[in-house]
């Protein structure tokens, strides 16, 4: 009996003590992410007190350094934090275009263009007004989808594109703004195109016929009016003797017309829209 009550004892206390181990390493992995979690959270007050302490040059140093390694929306939220810290910083009105810089080269289009219709709005004779009008109008020329039937912004692009002309006539981004406008037209040109070909094709010549004077009038000084329209036009000829379908406006025109240079059309007819307004 001896014997045995002391085995008992001994696995008693045993039990114990790997118990006690247990409860032990327990207290310290429970301890070591006690302090883990608190060192991580005093690092993060750190970080951002230090950001908060970020003098005027350094905080628009970083800011520049994140946009110029493409990290625009870590790089906007830093310009937009210098903004209100330093409204009265020289660079205030860099750090507001640079915001605007930040929302067109992530791809958010419409939000750059309203950043940009801000800045110009708050700064009408900045040196960089001009660029922000070039860049609301590519802002819109980039919103242009393929597989996307409308053509409002694209339609908006060469709106924008012909007030930087208009104001700018003599800029440095004028040349650009004639080349994208007529690049444009040919986009537009091209799908009324395509729409009237795919009405004729389902024999509905009337609505194929309003496409194609949508062409002539609007676009007839574009490649594809010149190397497309005629064949469609030829095969509108037979149609509209069938469907009696009144002949279409100025259709000999493009049929027999001799291509142009594209670029000095719009040219001259931009100035001529100048000329007007001034």
């Amino acid at each position: 009996m001896i014997k045995k009550t002391t085995v008992i004892k001994k696995t008693t206390v045993t039990k114990k003590t790997a118990a006690n181990r247990n409860n032990g390493l327990l207290r310290s992995l429970i301890l070591n992410r006690v302090i883990i979690l608190s060192l991580l959270v005093l690092s993060s007050c750190s970080a951002s007190s230090d950001e908060q302490d970020l003098g005027e040059e350094e905080l628009l140093s970083t800011s520049q350094d994140l946009y110029s390694n493409g990290l625009y929306t870590t790089s906007r939220d830093n310009f937009t934090k210098f903004q209100a810290n330093y409204p009265a910083s020289s660079y205030a009105t860099l750090a507001e275009l640079k915001i605007a810089d930040c929302d067109f080269y992530a791809g958010d289009y419409p939000k750059s263009i309203t950043s940009y219709q801000s800045f110009l709005q708050a700064h009408p004779k900045s040196e960089a007004a001009e660029y922000a009008q070039l860049q609301i109008a590519r802002a819109y020329k980039l919103q242009h989808n393929s597989t996307n039937t409308d053509q409002t912004p694209s339609i908006k692009a060469i709106e924008n594109f012909e007030f930087l002309i208009r104001d700018y006539p003599e800029g440095v981004y004028a040349k650009q703004a004639v080349e994208s406008i007529a690049e444009i037209r040919e986009q537009l040109a091209t799908h009324e195109i395509e729409v009237a070909e795919f009405y004729a094709k389902q024999k509905q010549f009337s609505a194929a016929r309003h496409r194609l004077e949508i062409v002539m009038n609007q676009y007839p000084d574009t490649k594809i009016a010149f190397n497309r329209a005629p064949k469609l036009a030829e095969e509108f000829q037979l149609n509209i003797q069938r469907k009696q379908i009144k002949p279409i406006d100025k259709l000999e025109q493009i049929k027999n017309r001799r291509a142009v240079n594209t670029s000095d059309t719009i040219q001259q007819s931009l100035k001529l829209t100048i000329t007007s307004q001034k």
